[in-house]
């Protein structure tokens, strides 16, 4: 599957950096790099994309006003890109696609493609497959599962947090516990949305749910504190995943 992408930033040097990363993507095609609103909403309508890079201190041009313009097919994936944090949790409340603090790495870049990509064929394989019932075929925002023999479906949104538990995860969802059998890799391929981030190799959690992150100092590790009051270890090899929020 072929990715059109467009690029909106006001600054030649991240229209440069976001460029040349994307350009090395394997199937993924740069429709279009814009400067200003104007330009990049016709850029919208001429090339119809299925994922925007933007910068939303870019003139003229207001990323989260698309965001909350309503679903719909030709809604681009949303990737916010800015030079400061303040913006983290309006793009988390918004459902972008991801938030890229600048200067954006390669790696964090590249995850954003893997996102779009990995949502985008979801959404087109429920849309090739009509005449299928739809509890065949659920929709990219909701999770399906088995739970005592039913079939349940839960808004990816409201996941509070999943951890592995041996063969299967255990999914947390409105303070209920949900055991499925599923890979911690592929519950995440699953979640694949900007505020489920991975915080150890056995757990993700949802930045929605998310009270405090506590960057403790010396030889102590750093919590993620819930809501509802539930405290998780940050491990040293996903800082990274957090590091947009905590500098």
């Amino acid at each position: 599957m072929t990715l059109r992408a467009l690029i909106v930033d006001h600054e030649s040097e991240s229209r440069k950096s976001i460029r040349s990363v994307l350009n090395r993507e394997p199937d993924l095609e740069i429709v279009d790099v814009c400067v200003e609103g104007k330009s990049a909403m016709e850029a919208v309508e001429r090339h119809r994309p299925d994922v925007m890079f933007v910068d939303v201190d870019a003139p003229g041009f207001n990323g989260f006003s698309l965001l909350q313009s309503g679903p719909g097919s030709n809604l681009p994936k949303i990737v916010v890109t800015t030079n400061t944090k303040d913006y983290a949790l309006r793009a988390i409340e918004a459902q972008a696609l991801d938030y890229l603090l600048k200067p954006v790495s390669a790696d964090r870049l590249h995850r954003s493609v893997t996102k779009a990509r990995e949502q985008l064929t979801v959404e087109r394989n429920s849309f090739s497959l009509p005449s299928a019932p739809p509890a065949a075929v659920p929709a990219a925002d909701r999770l399906a599962f088995k739970s005592k023999g039913v079939i349940k479906f839960a808004l990816i949104q409201d996941i509070q947090w999943v951890e592995a538990q041996g063969n299967y995860v255990k999914v947390f969802v409105h303070g209920e516990a949900h055991l499925i059998r599923e890979t911690m890799g592929r519950i995440e391929q699953r979640l694949s949305i900007a505020s489920m981030i991975r915080i150890h190799r056995s757990r993700l959690v949802n930045l929605r749910f998310v009270r405090e992150i506590q960057a403790l100092t010396g030889n102590q590790q750093s919590l993620v504190v819930m809501l509802d009051g539930t405290q998780f270890p940050l491990s040293r090899g996903c800082r990274a995943n957090v590091s947009h929020l905590i500098r």
